[in-house]
């Protein structure tokens, strides 16, 4: 899920596409496991704020790039 976010960084990334993408499949009505995993990378970074991972009410999540460690510029740039 991380990793999806990195490669998309700045651009909105839907739940839809991050269930698949991460866990596999398409989401069920009201699943909300993408939301559970998207709060727990909110836990392992809380000790950096401001919050990287940013909700889009009725759409997804958005990594913001302005916000983001110099450390992880280098992950954005290799390809799949």
């Amino acid at each position: 899920m991380l990793e999806s976010l990195l490669r998309n960084a700045g651009r909105i990334v839907s739940r839809e596409t991050l269930a698949e993408r991460a866990l596999g499949g398409p989401l069920a009505p009201f699943d909300r496991s993408v939301d559970v995993h998207v709060h727990h990378l909110r836990k392992k970074f809380s000790v950096m704020p401001p919050e990287r991972i940013k909700t889009v009410r009725g759409v997804g999540y958005i990594l913001a790039t302005n916000t983001m460690p110099d450390a992880w510029h280098p992950l954005l740039s290799t390809s799949t």
